[in-house]
Formats: structure tokens, C-alpha cells, sequence
């Protein structure tokens, strides 16, 4: 089971889970249990939660609407996603293994 939402692409906060909203679609995955289940794509999608409005096929709930695409065609550039904190991670795991090897 995943758990989806919305962000605004600028400042990576969470859109309301109510209405409709356009945003950078991301999920997290309940099923994992040994690495982090979350993950952002680069996709802008409008999603409508099921507060309002229902699905053309009668299905009541979250659904995503047509016409999902990528930011990169919408604003120009690279669209992939990147943490910040990995490199300096990385940085400081690299030397906790060199001190404990010396």
C-alpha cells in the first residue's frame, strides 16, 4: 500500500490532502520494512482526493488525473531529484571507515 501526495515543485512543501491539486507527485510505501519507502518523482500531476469529486469510473477516493508529465518539459532543464545531504554522508562514512582501519 503507498500513501501518495503533493509538492510544490519550488519549495517542497506539502499540498493540502483535500481538493485538487497540481503538483510533484511523490508516495510512500507502507511495505518496506529494511530501507526507506519514500520516494518524489519529476512528474507534475493533478490529484484529486476524493473530498470533492469522485472518478469518472465511480471510484470514490484519491485518483490522479490525465495528462501527467514531466517538469523538465514544462520548465526547461534537468528534472532529477537529488539529496543534499548524500554527498556529505558518503563524505563522512568514508572517513569513519579509514579512522577504524587505522
Amino acid at each position: 500500500m503507498e500513501i501518495p501526495f503533493l509538492l510544490d515543485p519550488a519549495t517542497g512543501g506539502q499540498y493540502p490532502r483535500s481538493g485538487t491539486q497540481t503538483g510533484r507527485f511523490g508516495a510512500f510505501d507502507l511495505n518496506p520494512q529494511t530501507y526507506w519507502g519514500g520516494f518524489l518523482t519529476g512528474d507534475e500531476v493533478t490529484m484529486s482526493w476524493g473530498d470533492d469529486t469522485a472518478c469518472g469510473c465511480g471510484r470514490i477516493g484519491p485518483f490522479v488525473h490525465r495528462g501527467i508529465r514531466r517538469y523538465s518539459e514544462k520548465e526547461g532543464g534537468d528534472d532529477k531529484i537529488t539529496c543534499a545531504g548524500a554527498p556529505d554522508a558518503h563524505d563522512k562514512a568514508i572517513d569513519f571507515i579509514l579512522q577504524s582501519a587505522g
